[in-house]
């Protein structure tokens, strides 16, 4: 692992300001992010809109369901910008199907409703471990960050609800009295599928505005742990003062 090409200032942190990292990775990434995301999940979600029209209310329940494997787009790309080698959207959408050959079965299965599932993406997706060397793995990386990252899941949770809820909220509060003599109850009953539309619509908008938060706040909980194991800013400050010396031989 080359640490000296980081992009972001290497030393032990606390949780929540590992966190915040993470989210000021996907907003300094968001573009990068952003593009080969709605490539490949708009269109689906588009036609998973039109194939289910008469059962709409399976569509956010099919994309809540394998989310973890959209989640992987946002982490192949930070964590590549992180070392300084930024993925244009060619090389993201060809990695794309690479990405999903490690426990992508047990991401939509027995591991879909952990809490702690951002942080141990990167153990799935970077280190590319699974059986015993993932559960010794995770036991010397998680005991610290467990907590951490089940907050994280759960705060980014209520974020998604208030978004889906704000969003339908202001698309009714936008039409004009005119257009109905009912309560808004009396409309949603009225019009079933356009009011399944737009909370469909609520909730794409919602996971495409936090997930890129969510995994790049998961993946530098995993960095915070693994510096401060493996002890990664001494590592970097002996090689500095290595570099130093031998300019000064020189």
């Amino acid at each position: 692992m080359e640490l000296e090409r980081l992009a972001a200032v290497v030393r032990p942190r606390a949780a929540w300001e590992a966190i915040d990292l993470g989210f000021s990775m996907a907003r300094l990434w968001w573009l990068d992010i952003m593009r080969p995301w709605l490539v490949l999940t708009l269109p689906l979600f588009v036609g998973l809109n039109w194939l289910l029209l008469d059962y709409l209310w399976l569509v956010p329940l099919l994309f809540w369901w394998f989310k973890p494997w959209f989640e992987r787009i946002p982490l192949y790309v930070a964590s590549r910008a992180l070392f300084g080698d930024t993925p244009s959207m060619r090389q993201t959408l060809t990695a794309c199907p690479g990405l999903l050959v490690h426990r992508s079965i047990a991401a939509v299965t027995w591991s879909r409703i952990s809490l702690t599932r951002s942080f141990y993406l990167p153990l799935w997706q970077l280190e590319k471990l699974s059986g015993q060397a993932y559960r010794d793995r995770a036991s010397i990386l998680a005991p610290k960050s467990h907590s951490d990252a089940m907050w994280l899941t759960i705060i980014c949770i209520h974020f998604e609800t208030l978004l889906i809820a704000c969003v339908t909220l202001f698309v009714f509060l936008m039409i004009p009295d005119s257009l109905y003599e009912f309560d808004p109850v009396d409309v949603i009953s009225g019009l079933p599928v356009a009011f399944q539309l737009l909370i469909n619509i609520a909730y794409y908008s919602a996971i495409t505005l936090l997930e890129p938060f969510y995994v790049c706040a998961g993946f530098s909980l995993y960095l915070n742990r693994r510096t401060s194991l493996e002890a990664w800013d001494i590592e970097l400050a002996f090689r500095r003062l290595r570099k130093r010396l031998q300019a000064e031989r020189i």
